[in-house]
């Protein structure tokens, strides 16, 4: 049998997750620098 982590659906899930993760963590950093985004670019997030 394969190991669930070797199997194309985990692997693509796995890198979705780790792909919004991600993001959200890009989203956030401006946030805590700077304060609160204007609504014109949270839109674009």
């Amino acid at each position: 049998m394969t190991p669930i982590q070797e199997t194309k659906a985990y692997q693509l899930n796995f890198a979705d997750g780790e792909a919004k993760a991600k993001a959200g963590i890009l989203s956030r950093q401006p946030t805590q620098r700077f304060g609160p985004l204007p609504t014109w670019d949270e839109k674009g997030l």
